[in-house]
C-alpha cells in the first residue's frame, strides 16, 4: 500500500493515509502537473499523487508506486521541470508521524552535490537537526544513493527530511527516485518543559509567583507549588497561563497568593501538567515583608508638679517602646519613661518602636497630659536673732517651688518647740509676707524673758506648702542690749529693692570711727585720703585717690573688734577695716544711686550688701558691680550711661563722677557651693572688678562674668553647674528674685 499526499505548504511533500506496511517507496511522476495528476483521477490506476512546490514556486510531482511496479527513466523519477532550488523538504503531515529514513536516488544531467538533515516539529515548524550527510552525483546522468553511505541515529524517529543543493550546474533539472523510509508511526510527545521565575510584589502577607512553561506539543496546565519548605505543602493554579494550547510554544504563567505569614522565607516551583506528563521547574525562594506593629500607649491623665512618675507602653511586638518629649519646656522623659516635671503646663509625650530586621518601625502614638502646681517645698535653715521685744528671722527658699511661682512665706510663732503655733506679727504676718518676697522678716510684739520658736510655710497659687520643723528657741532677754555707737540710716531709692541696711558715719561715734578708717584705708592705699560726704543714699565719698575719689557703703559696725588694723576681704566682694579696735564692712557702691535709678524708671532693680546691683530691663537681667575708684569729669547737669573704650558701662552722674559698672557675679555663694562639690577645697574670691580668682587643685584662675543672665535651659534644670566649652561654664541662679530660673555663664582665664 502506497501511502497518499495531500496538498502541502512550499518545499513540503507530506505523508498520510499511513498503511500496515513499513517500507514505501515514492516515485516521480514524469513532467506531468498537478492540474492533471489529481487524486482522483490515478487512483484508479492504483497510483497517490500529491502536487507540491519547490521553494522557488516551480511545479514537481512526485508518484507513489504499489504492487505493480514502475517504469523507467524519467516517468520514474521527481524532477524539477526548471531547474534551480533552495531544498525540498519531505515531511510527514504537520507533524503527526515520525519515522526512520533509509535511502533515495539522486542524479541530474550534470555533476554536484545535496546535503541531507533530518527535520523536528515543535508544534508549528519544522527545523533542521543533527548533522548533515553529503550526497555527491560525480557522473553526468547517473544516480546516486544514500543507500551507498551509513545513515547514522540523526535520520531515526524524525519529522521529516531537508534536500539542499551545494553545488548545482546551471539549468540542470535535478531528479530525486527510490525515497525510501520506514518504520512510520504516531510520535510520542514529550513532556512539556518547566521555568520557575522569580517572585513579584511582595508584601508582609503576599506575593506573585511566576514561571515558563512549553507545552511541546499537547494541551497543558500550569500549577505553583508554595510553602516554606521544598516539601511546599499548598498547590494553586495559575491564573494567567493556566491553561497552554498544544503548539502555543513558550508561555509566561503567574498566580498572586495571600495569606502568608510576614518575614518568612518562601519555597515555590512552577509546574506544568500534560498527557505527556508532569514537569517540575526548578526550586525558587522569596522572602514576604517585615511585620506590621502597633503601640499601645494610655493617657497617664493630669500629673502634680514635683512628683516623678513613669509611665508605660506595649508594643503588638513585644520589642521595647521608647519615649521622647514634645513640650521640653514642661516636661522631660527618659527613653525608659521615668518623667522629670520642668514647670507647669500641658505635657506632650511621643512613644515609638523603631522596628527590627523582624518588624517594621510602629506608628508614633502620643499623649498629652496637663501637669498642675502644687504647693511649695518646705523652706530651710529657719533661724532667728534677738532683739528687744522682736526677732530678726531667716530662712532659705525651698528646694521646690511646686511649678508656680512664689506669692510669699507665713510664718508662725509659739513659746513651745511642740506648740501651739500662731502667726507671727510685725514684719512677718502673713499681709506682709504675702506681699514680699524675701527669705527674712522681723517678728515684733514678742515678750522679752521668753524663748520663742518659729516655722515658716512658702505660699504659691496652688496653696500654703507644709510649715518647716521649729526652729531653734531664740531667748528674748528681759533688757534689751545697749544700742550701737554708730546709728543706721534709712535709705529709699525710687525703683531700687532690697538695700541693705546702712552704717551712718555722721552722726553718734561715726565721725571718730570715720576718721580713724580714713586713716587706715590711706596707709594701705598709699593716698592722703579726706572725707567729702556721706551721701542721702549712706554712699561715703573719699576724696584724694588717684586723682579721684573713692565710694563705699558701710555697713555692720562693730563697736569691738580685737584683730590689728588693715583691710579684710570677705571673698564676696565685701571688705572688712579694722581701725583701733572696730570695724565695718564695705561694699563698692555707686556715688548716685538715685540719678543712675531715674535713667531707667519703671525698671524693677536691687542692691546686695556686697554692692551688686541687678536690674530687669525688658526682661533682660543686667548684673553689675561699681568700681571703688571715682574718676572726676566735668560736670554736664545731667546723668548718662555709656560705654567706654575699655568696653565697660560708664555711668556719669550730673556732677561729673564717673564709675565703671562691672560684669558681676549675682550669686557668689551659690556658685562657690557648685565648685566645692567638685573641689571641697576650692576658694573663690570676688575682685574690686567683679572677676572672681579660683584656687583649685593648685592651679589660680580668674572668672569673667557675664553681664546679663540666661534663661536656665530646661535640659540643665536640676545642676548647680555646667561646663558649655572648654572654657565656658555656667551655673545656676535660683535664690533672688527676680533672677529665679535663670542662670549666669562665665569666661575662665
Amino acid at each position: 500500500m502506497v501511502p497518499a499526499f495531500a496538498t502541502m505548504p512550499s518545499n513540503s511533500t507530506t505523508f498520510s493515509s499511513i498503511g500496515a506496511t513499513t517500507t514505501y517507496q515514492i516515485l516521480s511522476s514524469g513532467y506531468a502537473t498537478p492540474a492533471t495528476l489529481t487524486q482522483t483521477n490515478i487512483a484508479s490506476s492504483g497510483y497517490d499523487i500529491s502536487a507540491v512546490s519547490n521553494s522557488n514556486g516551480t511545479a514537481f510531482s512526485l508518484r507513489g508506486i504499489n504492487s505493480a511496479g514502475f517504469g523507467s527513466g524519467d516517468s520514474t523519477s521527481v524532477r524539477v521541470q526548471s531547474g534551480g532550488i533552495s531544498y525540498v523538504d519531505i515531511t510527514s503531515n504537520g507533524g503527526a508521524y515520525v519515522f526512520d529514513f533509509t535511502s533515495m536516488d539522486i542524479r541530474f544531467g550534470g555533476t554536484g552535490a545535496y546535503t541531507l538533515q533530518a527535520l523536528t516539529y515543535d508544534g508549528s515548524s519544522y527545523s533542521t537537526s543533527g548533522a548533515a550527510i553529503t550526497v555527491t552525483v560525480s557522473t553526468s546522468n547517473a544516480f546516486a544513493s544514500t543507500g551507498d553511505m551509513s545513515l547514522n541515529n540523526d535520520f531515526k524517529n524524525i519529522y521529516g527530511v531537508r534536500i539542499a543543493p551545494t553545488t548545482l550546474p546551471a539549468n540542470i533539472s535535478p531528479y530525486f527516485d527510490n525515497i525510501q523510509v520506514t518504520n512510520v508511526r504516531v510520535p510520542s510527545l514529550p513532556a512539556p518543559t518547566a521555568t520557575t521565575g522569580a517572585a513579584s510584589s511582595i508584601t508582609a502577607t503576599g506575593a506573585t509567583l511566576s514561571g515558563t512553561v512549553n507545552d511541546n506539543g499537547a494541551a497543558t496546565t500550569v500549577t505553583f507549588d508554595y510553602g516554606t519548605t521544598t516539601g511546599y505543602g499548598t498547590n494553586t493554579a495559575a491564573t494567567t497561563g493556566g491553561t497552554v494550547s498544544p503548539g502555543a510554544g513558550s508561555t509566561a504563567s503567574s498566580v498572586a497568593v495571600s495569606g502568608l505569614s510576614c518575614n518568612t522565607t518562601y519555597h515555590f516551583r512552577v509546574r506544568a501538567i500534560s498527557s505527556s506528563g508532569t514537569t517540575s521547574g526548578n526550586d525558587a525562594t522569596f522572602t514576604t515583608g517585615k511585620c506590621a506593629q502597633t503601640i499601645v500607649f494610655n493617657n497617664p491623665g493630669a500629673q502634680a508638679f514635683g512628683t516623678t512618675p513613669t509611665l508605660t507602653a506595649s508594643a503588638s511586638s513585644n520589642l521595647a517602646v521608647s519615649f521622647t518629649s514634645a513640650t521640653t519646656g514642661i516636661c522631660t522623659i527618659t527613653s525608659g519613661g521615668a518623667l522629670t516635671f520642668v514647670a507647669v503646663g500641658s505635657c506632650t509625650i511621643n512613644a515609638d518602636q523603631a522596628g527590627t530586621s523582624t518588624f517594621l518601625a510602629a506608628s508614633q502614638v502620643s499623649q498629652t497630659f496637663a501637669v498642675n502646681a502644687v504647693p511649695p517645698g518646705v523652706p530651710l535653715s529657719v533661724s532667728g536673732a534677738a532683739g528687744d521685744s522682736q526677732v530678726f528671722l531667716s530662712w532659705s527658699a525651698p528646694a521646690s517651688i511646686g511649678g508656680s511661682a512664689l506669692a510669699g512665706y507665713s510664718v508662725q510663732v509659739s513659746t513651745a518647740a511642740g506648740g501651739p503655733y500662731a502667726n507671727a506679727a510685725g514684719g512677718c504676718a502673713p499681709a506682709s509676707t504675702n506681699a514680699n518676697l524675701a527669705a527674712s522678716c522681723t517678728a515684733t510684739g514678742l515678750a522679752n524673758g521668753f524663748t520663742y520658736y518659729f516655722k515658716v510655710a512658702a505660699i504659691n497659687s496652688a496653696g500654703t506648702g507644709s510649715y518647716s520643723s521649729a526652729s531653734a528657741g531664740v531667748a528674748l532677754v528681759s533688757s534689751a542690749p545697749p544700742p550701737p555707737v554708730v546709728s543706721t540710716m534709712q535709705v529709699i531709692v525710687i525703683g531700687v529693692n532690697g538695700l541693705p541696711v546702712i552704717a551712718n558715719l555722721t552722726s553718734n561715734d561715726g565721725p571718730a570711727f570715720l576718721a580713724a578708717l580714713r586713716g587706715t584705708l590711706g596707709t594701705v592705699l598709699a593716698s592722703n585720703l579726706q572725707f567729702a560726704q556721706q551721701t542721702v543714699q549712706g554712699t561715703v565719698v573719699l576724696s584724694g585717690y588717684q586723682g579721684g575719689s573713692l565710694a563705699f557703703m558701710p555697713h555692720s559696725y562693730q563697736a569691738s573688734d580685737s584683730r590689728a588694723d588693715g583691710i579684710y576681704p570677705m571673698g564676696d566682694g565685701r571688705y572688712q577695716v579694722v581701725s583701733n579696735g572696730t570695724s565695718a564692712t564695705l561694699a563698692p557702691a555707686v556715688l548716685r544711686l538715685e540719678q543712675l535709678a531715674a535713667l531707667f524708671p519703671g525698671v524693677n532693680a536691687m542692691e546686695s550688701e556686697n554692692g551688686v546691683i541687678t536690674a530687669d530691663v525688658s526682661g533682660t537681667i543686667y548684673v553689675v558691680q561699681p568700681s571703688v575708684g571715682v574718676t572726676q569729669r566735668a560736670a554736664t547737669g545731667s546723668a548718662i550711661l555709656t560705654t567706654g573704650v575699655d568696653g565697660y558701662f560708664h555711668f556719669v552722674d550730673a556732677q561729673g563722677n564717673d564709675q565703671i559698672l562691672y560684669p558681676a557675679f549675682r550669686e557668689y555663694s551659690a556658685l562657690r557651693a557648685a565648685l566645692r562639690q567638685i573641689d571641697p577645697s576650692a576658694t573663690l574670691n570676688i575682685e574690686l572688678n567683679g572677676t572672681a580668682t579660683l584656687v583649685s587643685g593648685g592651679l589660680t584662675s580668674s572668672l569673667v562674668p557675664d553681664v546679663t543672665l540666661i534663661l536656665m535651659p530646661a535640659s540643665r534644670m536640676g545642676q548647680a553647674l555646667w561646663q558649655e566649652s572648654a572654657n565656658r561654664w555656667c551655673y545656676a541662679n535660683n535664690q533672688f528674685q527676680p533672677v529665679a530660673g535663670r542662670a549666669q555663664c562665665y569666661t575662665v582665664r
